[in-house]
């Protein structure tokens, strides 16, 4: 999975695309979580709860796992 993301961020469309991924999942996992405290009981706020760590665990590796440098070369080159 690893070697998956490097080549897939090594490129703008593709980082554009693992950072949109990335924003979709804390952003579901955030809401996940406040639904689980404020709206729902029960069965309800305990799904809501897996929900919400499974999306920002997902979140988190889609963030730290590819090598980011070679998304800062491309972006320092665009803008350069």
């Amino acid at each position: 999975m690893k070697d998956l993301l490097n080549q897939i961020v090594a490129n703008r469309g593709g980082a554009f695309a693992v950072l949109s991924l990335a924003a979709f999942l804390e952003a579901y996992g955030d809401s996940c979580f406040q639904s689980g405290l404020q709206r729902s009981f029960g069965p309800a706020r305990a799904l809501s709860f897996a929900c919400g760590t499974v999306a920002l665990a997902f979140y988190g590796l889609v963030v730290n796992t590819p090598r980011w440098e070679s998304f800062w070369e491309c972006m320092s080159s665009c803008f350069s």
